[in-house]
């Protein structure tokens, strides 16, 4: 399936925006900067126009960003593109951006499975509130990301809203490996190898099954051909030993 996961960081400082950025936007995982979009700018130059919107808010103390982190399932994202990938990503996030959060997308190739991070402004560039993520607005992203899903015949998000949710505050000083959700892309992995495997055991059962069909029916045949030819055996026997008994 499709894993989504907000991320909490209880962040208060914009320097934690542009080392939360330098990571996401790292080269060696995006390939040299290529995947890496904004919704909700007017340049490139993404953090001055993020930090533009809390100054002109009078908001640069307050939360900073919200970082989520979406992994389309390794069980068929592989026939796309990361171009496509990329675009899929986009047309997710711009359910952040219609609410009036300048987000930005970033695909990450340095994994066996590419997966797509969104950075959102915490504050809204339309009223100048603060981002507050509900389970109710979790599920509206859900819905929303299931129908660009379901359109390019990839796995849906079939988590809750409580599941897509870590609440648990998580400091930029630790690093950064609780946004590549590692512990759900392997389980997600081996379930996917388990529904593989008994699939593929049970197709295999099912033709094994039929060839036994096949072998005892053509057995059983075989075993009516023999007794039919035994007992035309006996019968032309019967026939002649009558004959020289009537003689």
């Amino acid at each position: 399936m499709t894993i989504v996961k907000d991320i909490y960081v209880p962040s208060h400082s914009f320097s934690d925006v542009i080392e939360m950025h330098t990571y996401l936007a790292d080269p060696l995982k995006t390939d040299g900067g290529k995947y890496v979009r904004g919704l909700g700018f007017i340049t490139d130059n993404y953090l001055d126009e993020l930090y533009a919107v809390k100054v002109a808010n009078q908001q640069t103390h307050t939360t900073q960003f919200r970082q989520i982190t979406v992994s389309i399932s390794s069980a068929n994202n592989a026939a796309y593109s990361d171009e496509e990938l990329m675009e899929i990503g986009v047309d997710m996030a711009k359910h952040i951006y219609s609410k009036g959060f300048q987000v930005v997308v970033y695909l990450h190739k340095d994994t066996q499975n590419p997966h797509l991070h969104f950075l959102a402004n915490a504050v809204n560039f339309r009223t100048g509130n603060i981002f507050r993520q509900t389970k109710k607005e979790l599920n509206r992203l859900k819905v929303h990301c299931n129908h660009i899903l379901n359109d390019h015949c990839l796995d849906q998000i079939q988590m809750s809203p409580e599941d897509m949710l870590d609440t648990a505050p998580h400091d930029l000083s630790d690093g950064f490996e609780a946004f590549e959700i590692f512990d759900e892309t392997m389980m997600d992995k081996a379930v996917f190898f388990e529904d593989l495997y008994v699939r593929h055991f049970s197709r295999n059962m099912i033709v094994l099954l039929h060839l036994i069909t096949i072998i005892t029916s053509r057995f059983h045949y075989l075993i009516y051909q023999v007794m039919t030819q035994i007992i035309h055996s006996n019968i032309r026997q019967c026939k002649i030993l009558k004959q020289l008994i009537r003689r």
